[in-house]
C-alpha cells in the first residue's frame, strides 16, 4: 500500500479535476501560450549585465470586468485549436520525448516520492498537454460548447492584467456563492463536457475588481473563465453584473 504515491490498496487513485495551468501564477512573464509546454529562460547568457530601464507611466482608464467583457479585450478571433489527426500525432510525440527526458525513478523517503519542485511541476504539465491532445480526437463531439464561447490565451489575460491594476485574477470557488443563475448553468454546461471527456472536473477562474475580493453581500462584477480541456488556453463564459441572488436573500 502507498499511501502518498498514486496507488492506495492497489487502485490508482485519480485527479478529480483537470490540471490547473495556471495555479503557479499566469499573470507571470513566462506565462504559456496555446501549446506551449513550459519555459526555462536563461538568465543573461551572454554575459553582458542588464541595465534597469526607466517605466513609461501611462495612465489608463480603469474598467470595470463588465467593460473589458463588453469590449471584447479578452477575445482571441484568429484562435483555432489544431485537431487534424497529422498535427495531434506530431504534437504527441513532441510531448512524449520531453516526458522521457525526465528521471523514470524518483528518490523515495517513507513511501513518499521526493522530486525536486520544478520536475514534479514539468512532468505534471507535459502529462497534462498529452491528456489535452488526447481530447482533442473527441473535440467535433462537443463542437457546440466549443464554439459557444471566445477562446482568450494566458498571454491576453498577463496584458490585461498588466494595464488594468484594478483587476484580479483569482479562481471562481472564492466568489462561487455570488454567482448569478446564468454564470452556474454555464460552469455547469461546461463541467458536464469536461467530466464525459476525461472524466476530470473543469476549472474556473474569476477576472474581477480588488475590492470585489475583499466584501460580501454586495453586488459583484466578475469574469467568467474556464480552462479548456483541449489545451492550455481558456474559454470566456461571460460576465455578469446584475440580478445576482445572495444566499443571504433566499
Amino acid at each position: 500500500m502507498m499511501l502518498f504515491g498514486k496507488k492506495l490498496f492497489e487502485h490508482e487513485v485519480k485527479e478529480e479535476y483537470l490540471y490547473d495551468f495556471a495555479q503557479w501564477g499566469v499573470i507571470r512573464d513566462e506565462s504559456f501560450n496555446n501549446d506551449m509546454l513550459f519555459q526555462f529562460v536563461a538568465p543573461n547568457v551572454i554575459g553582458q549585465k542588464p541595465t534597469k530601464k526607466k517605466k513609461k507611466v501611462v495612465e489608463t482608464i480603469q474598467l470595470t470586468p463588465k467593460a473589458v467583457f463588453e469590449m471584447k479585450m479578452l477575445n482571441d478571433d484568429s484562435f483555432k485549436i489544431g485537431s487534424d489527426p497529422e498535427y495531434l500525432e506530431k504534437a504527441l510525440e513532441h510531448c512524449k520525448d520531453k516526458l522521457a527526458l525526465f528521471p523514470k525513478h524518483s528518490p523515495v523517503l517513507n513511501n513518499r516520492p521526493l522530486e525536486a519542485g520544478v520536475i514534479s511541476f514539468g512532468r505534471q504539465e507535459v502529462n497534462s498537454m498529452i491528456e489535452r491532445l488526447n481530447n482533442r480526437r473527441q473535440i467535433e463531439k462537443w463542437k457546440e460548447v466549443v464554439e459557444k464561447y471566445p477562446h482568450t490565451t494566458n498571454s491576453i489575460i498577463h496584458e490585461l492584467m498588466k494595464k488594468h491594476t484594478n483587476l484580479r485574477f483569482e479562481l471562481a470557488s472564492k466568489m462561487v456563492t455570488d454567482m448569478p443563475g446564468d454564470a452556474v448553468k454555464a460552469m455547469k454546461e461546461y463541467d458536464a463536457m469536461c467530466k464525459k471527456l476525461c472524466g476530470k472536473r473543469a476549472v474556473f477562474y474569476v477576472i474581477a475588481e480588488q475590492k470585489d475580493f475583499e466584501r460580501v453581500a454586495k453586488r459583484r462584477d466578475p469574469i467568467l473563465l474556464a480552462q479548456s480541456p483541449f489545451g492550455f488556453f481558456w474559454q470566456v463564459l461571460g460576465a455578469w453584473d446584475k440580478e445576482i441572488m445572495y444566499l443571504g436573500e433566499l
